[in-house]
């Protein structure tokens, strides 16, 4: 669209630099952070995105994405509200599960979303909502594994006055609930077999019955389900019916986890930090750049939902050190946890010898740090590029990695 001379400066400017480049990729290093600048930016059309205050690993990365051959679809679309709606989409993954949620509004069949906890299946799950045919009518979320075995059947399916002790009254399930709409059936690989029998007549005949009662209730809903267990593997060993797996896995939308998707991360924190300090009135402070570049390298095993966590506990203490602090103690606790052969544990043979805590985590973290490495580097052959990509971080900090440990027996 063209720019008219009321808009601000930095835009002209992009304008015209992205004028003068022609073919030529421009990625933007600037301080703009909010979600409309970083959205005007994208449609203009930089192929990159950096916010103040950045490292250079971060630009190099940043390059690395714009030119690699599908780096038109890997651009870092910031927050995008649509309605109440946040979705935020700088992967290509992410890019393609958004187009999808377009091309399926007018389609009533079942959705089975699937991941990791944490990776966002209920943003999703709203967002296909709205932008289908039924945005406006109901959009009714049950939490399967939060509600007991005893309780959730009366809650999907409502129940009669007297059907148990402490039925006082006639109440409606979800399911009716959501006539018309549709119905959210989150972390669905916890749903007793029992259950999951009467959800397939639900999926089949659109129709159920209230418990204590034999009247039929007809309800059109559309159901979208999502898990975050292995239901191939429950298959298997039969705690998940097949014919119920085949019903909802009409369309799968599988979300990849936040490791996997780090071209997100910086817009995730910008989009985090305003939402956390609106709700607790804090003025915004920029994460500083070696905690922005230790998330880059943090594994994020809880996900999205961790990293929204980590931004609220920053934007409340204010102290980055602790945040930091917090993340590695983390860390340091799962690896000690799930030992792999050729790992070292995490305490220090001379721990009689020592009582200091930080030094104990410090040199257990390096431990297992150089560890990792050299297994990368091996697997490798040596190729640093290639060992880069393997843990996730960029070239510099593989090279910075290998002079600290003295690791330069690893040659290609």
């Amino acid at each position: 669209e063209p720019i008219s001379d009321s808009e601000p400066d930095w835009q002209k400017a992009l304008c015209e630099i992205l004028e003068e480049a022609g073919n030529v990729p421009v990625i933007l290093l600037t301080c703009l952070r909010s979600p409309s600048e970083v959205a005007t930016a994208i449609r203009l059309g930089v192929s990159g995105y950096v916010c103040k205050p950045f490292s250079i690993s971060r630009v190099e990365d940043s390059m690395q994405q714009t030119l690699a051959p599908d780096h038109a679809v890997q651009l870092p679309t910031p927050r995008q509200k649509e309605g109440a709606i946040d979705f935020i989409a700088a992967d290509r993954a992410m890019l393609e599960i958004k187009e999808l949620a377009h091309q399926i509004h007018d389609i009533g069949a079942p959705i089975l979303i699937t991941g990791e906890s944490g990776v966002g299946k209920d943003v999703v799950a709203r967002y296909i909502h709205h932008r289908s045919v039924l945005r406006g009518r109901p959009f009714v979320k049950v939490a399967c594994a939060n509600i007991s075995s005893e309780l959730i059947e009366s809650e999907l399916f409502g129940h009669k006055k007297g059907a148990f002790t402490g039925a006082c009254n006639n109440r409606a399930g979800k399911f009716e609930i959501a006539h018309g709409g549709t119905i959210f059936l989150d972390e669905i690989g916890e749903m007793s077999p029992a259950l999951q029998a009467k959800l397939l007549h639900v999926l089949q005949e659109g129709t159920f019955s209230r418990l204590g009662s034999d009247d039929e209730v007809v309800v059109n809903v559309r159901v979208i389900a999502a898990t975050n267990r292995d239901l191939e593997r429950a298959l298997a060993d039969g705690s998940f019916r097949e014919d119920l797996f085949f019903r909802l896995n009409v369309i799968n939308i599988e979300i990849p986890p936040l490791r996997e998707r780090r071209s997100e991360l910086s817009v995730f924190c910008d989009f985090f930090l305003e939402k956390c300090c609106h709700k607790f009135g804090r003025q915004s402070t920029p994460l500083p750049e070696h905690l922005l570049n230790f998330f880059s390298e943090y594994h994020w095993p809880g996900n999205v939902r961790e990293l929204e966590n980590v931004i609220q506990l920053f934007v409340i203490l204010g102290d980055a050190k602790r945040v930091r602090q917090d993340l590695e103690f983390r860390l340091q606790r799962k690896q000690g946890g799930q030992m792999q052969e050729g790992v070292p544990g995490l305490m220090p043979a001379s721990v009689d010898d020592c009582w200091d805590l930080k030094e104990i985590r410090k040199n257990a973290v390096s431990e297992v740090e150089k560890k990792v490495i050299e297994k990368a580097l091996s697997r490798t052959n040596g190729n640093r590029w290639q060992a880069a990509k393997v843990l996730n971080v960029s070239y510099k900090t593989i090279l910075n990695k290998i002079g600290e440990y003295d690791l330069n027996q690893f040659e290609c």
